[in-house]
């Protein structure tokens, strides 16, 4: 009994699975070259200005996406940055909590006060 159940259920999915593949492949127009039959130009023409604007379409949004990326990239290599420049004052930071004698020329030639 399980067989047969299982049987019909794979016949069905079988035959759904070929109306979805059909309904697929199956063209929007048909051509027939017939003169004086405009009709089957006109559904050619419609096709191409609707791929027309699906391609614009897309070319938005990869336009859209690639300004995103620019932005991405300029945002980690700021950030790149300042983690090395914080890299570098945690060092400092260490070597004067231990005592040891930090170069601080830089700080005493812009705050000139403070030294």
């Amino acid at each position: 009994m399980k067989n047969i159940i299982f049987l019909t259920i794979v016949f069905f999915l079988a035959i759904f699975a070929f109306n979805v593949k059909e309904t697929i492949i199956e063209p929007l127009c048909k051509f027939e070259n017939k003169s004086g039959d405009s009709s089957s130009y006109s559904c050619q023409n419609k096709q191409i200005k609707l791929n027309e604007s699906v391609s614009n379409q897309i070319d938005k949004k990869i336009s859209n996406l690639l300004n995103t990326l620019k932005q991405k990239q300029q945002l980690y290599n700021k950030n790149k940055n300042d983690m090395s420049v914080n890299a570098k004052n945690i060092l400092k930071m260490k070597s004067t909590a231990s005592g040891k004698t930090v170069d601080n020329s830089a700080a005493c030639a812009k705050y000139p006060e403070a030294c």
